[in-house]
């Protein structure tokens, strides 16, 4: 009679290992929208580990193959967060629209994203400042260090086309534009009555200022797009 094999906890919960990797996404899809229920329903605080397992039907230590805390999973819903939000940002930077333009457009895409997703932006920026060396920090580093990148190639254009003044540091402007948007949309989240034509009226008016300090003619700050400029007024 041959002996019993023993059980791995994963399976006594009545939980198997992936043995695809199309197993394996489809495990983390649930665990990524159990997370974002508890999160959303309950807020983040009150959210258990073992509520999104129990939710996710996988057990705790599975859980732990794919977050390694309850933050890390609170970090990989914002993640999404920002890479839809900045989906766009490399092909725009190669579009015939304005500098001025450009920046508007990740302006509004942040804004829309973040709206949709506002009680998890809030959690996640409650925590950012103990966010640890993991898999999910490393991914939103990597997602800012691409979105600035692709800005300052776009300012390195708008400067070879003599739209601004052509001594300026692209990477330097890069980092300016960046955090202009990103303060805009941490005082967005954290308003009591988020307002998107409000913010998107601020960030025309900081980004203008940024250009023309920098010379930009009539060309780096016209606005084509009759959406961006119903949002300005």
């Amino acid at each position: 009679m041959s002996k019993p094999t023993r059980k791995t906890t994963a399976q006594a919960d009545g939980e198997t290992r992936p043995r695809t990797g199309r197993a394996k996404l489809e495990r983390q899809k649930r665990i990524r929208e159990a997370s974002r229920a508890l999160f959303m329903s309950k807020g983040y605080e009150e959210t258990t580990v073992r509520e999104i397992a129990h939710l996710a039907n996988v057990a705790q230590g599975t859980l732990f193959l794919y977050a390694s805390s309850k933050r890390d999973l609170l970090f990989m819903l914002f993640n999404e967060v920002l890479e839809d939000a900045t989906s766009d940002v490399q092909d725009l930077a190669e579009a015939d629209i304005s500098i001025m333009e450009y920046l508007m457009h990740i302006s509004l895409d942040h804004l829309v994203r973040l709206t949709d997703d506002l009680v998890i932006a809030r959690d996640a920026l409650a925590h950012l400042n103990n966010y640890d060396r993991s898999e999910q920090s490393t991914r939103f580093r990597e997602i800012y260090s691409s979105t600035t990148g692709a800005i300052s190639q776009r300012f390195a254009r708008a400067a070879e086309a003599g739209e601004l003044r052509p001594d300026l540091d692209a990477d330097a402007m890069a980092s300016m534009a960046q955090a202009l948007i990103i303060e805009m949309y941490r005082n967005y989240i954290w308003a009591d009555i988020p307002d998107i034509r409000g913010s998107m009226r601020r960030i025309f008016k900081q980004i203008e200022v940024m250009l023309r300090g920098l010379d930009a003619n009539a060309g780096a700050l016209a606005i084509k797009s009759e959406k961006l400029r119903d949002w300005k007024s």
